[in-house]
């Protein structure tokens, strides 16, 4: 994967000149190197564009990656100025084509009235017949004046067709999860989370089911009780991506219900009681893309409980105080409709 990042500027220079665009440019590469060359995209914005290089104050930025891909090579774009973003995609057979095409989005990006002004239709002139000077013979016939067709000259004829990114992101993430001390003892969950926005945050509603666990005190070892636990929450998520790598962080509250049953020969009847648990949750995480719409996930969560509720053997004192803080490994897939380029 070849990943850099591409930062333009527009300034005006003093009065009565047009202004000349400034561009400030970084490579970061980890791909072989004569794919797509950071001189080479250099030459061909200042072409299109007239700007001179520079190092700093840019106020527009174009980060790119480049990946080989089954139709050849693809490239994923995202412009950024401070009132303006837009995402682009871009495919091509041959590496020197998508270099031009990434030139052209870029350039584009950066002066478009530029960019046109410089790929104006070129017409060739046209021959103009010469009077023949005045004879007794009869003049031969003259040939018809033709006129030489319009050449359109383009920045490349072969540029790749590019595609935009969909603004608004959907999925839903199916996990598995290792956590305790909310419940007795460590045990296990499933969840399920649905979530919406934009590249760069989201909103999830957290659909979580923990397993019973059991609890008996010492002093009754034919008698105790089953725990288990249903919750609902919501989470924001903040992401930041790199490539196939996308590291969100979530935050957010939980509320559920706990569940506990008596058990064991030593009851006489075996009641139920319920009582409503509330959270704080924060979700570190990480997601890798390992197809165009799926994804493998992994996340640390720490359960903050607000209220604890407690549940107790009658005439035996407490059997289980929910925890205050619990922590949970999670892991699962995520299915989405964003596009990766892989």
């Amino acid at each position: 994967m070849l990943g850099f990042s591409l930062l333009g500027l527009v300034t005006a220079l003093g009065t009565g000149a047009p202004p000349q665009p400034h561009l400030a440019l970084t490579v970061e590469s980890s791909a072989p190197p004569g794919c797509v060359d950071d001189a080479v995209i250099w030459a061909q914005v200042h072409s299109l564009t007239g700007a001179t290089r520079v190092d700093r104050e840019a106020t527009m930025s174009a980060a790119v990656e480049v990946v080989a891909s089954a139709g050849g090579y693809a490239a994923k774009i995202e412009l950024r100025a401070p009132d303006y973003r837009e995402h682009r995609a871009l495919e091509a057979q041959d590496c020197a084509v998508l270099s031009r095409a990434i030139a052209v989005v870029v350039a584009v990006g950066l002066d478009p009235v530029m960019v046109a002004s410089r790929t104006q239709p070129e017409v060739e002139p046209v021959a103009t017949p010469v009077p023949l000077p005045a004879t007794s013979e009869p003049s031969p016939p003259r040939p018809e004046a033709t006129v030489a067709p319009v050449a359109t000259r383009t920045p490349d004829a072969d540029v790749a067709a590019a595609s935009t990114e969909p603004a608004l992101e959907a999925g839903v993430r199916l996990g598995l999860g290792v956590g305790g001390l909310v419940l007795p003892g460590a045990g296990v969950g499933l969840g399920v989370a649905p979530w919406l926005g934009s590249a760069r945050v989201h909103g999830r509603l957290a659909l979580q089911y923990w397993v019973p666990r059991t609890r008996a005190l010492p002093a009754f070892d034919d008698a105790g009780a089953t725990i288990q636990l249903a919750a609902v929450g919501a989470r924001v998520c903040g992401n930041l991506e790199r490539g196939r790598w996308r590291f969100p962080l979530c935050g957010g509250a939980d509320v559920g219900a706990m569940v506990g049953r008596g058990s064991g020969p030593g009851l006489a009847v075996a009641r139920r009681a319920t009582a409503a648990w509330v959270a704080i949750v924060v979700q570190p995480g990480v997601e890798l893309a390992v197809g165009p719409r799926v994804g493998l996930w992994a996340a640390f969560e720490g359960a903050i409980s607000v209220l604890r509720p407690q549940f107790h053997l009658e005439g035996g004192g407490t059997l289980h105080h929910a925890g205050r803080f619990g922590p949970r490994a999670l892991f699962g897939i995520v299915i989405h409709n964003r596009r990766t380029i892989l």
